[in-house]
């Protein structure tokens, strides 16, 4: 993305910028289903309101 008028931002703002959206030397942790759903998973119990299914 390009910022619309770049010629307005200071430039110290827009270095800090390019510093952190350079993403070329990131190394995401490897992923782990486990851990994502105890992390945002919802438990039923908490979810479920009344069940009326026999």
């Amino acid at each position: 993305h390009e910022i619309r008028d770049a010629h307005l931002v200071e430039e110290s703002v827009m270095e800090v910028l390019k510093s952190k959206a350079d993403f070329r030397s990131f190394k995401p942790r490897p992923f782990n289903m486990w851990e994502f759903y105890n992390r945002t998973g919802h438990d039923m119990k908490d979810m479920l309101l009344s069940c009326q299914f026999r």
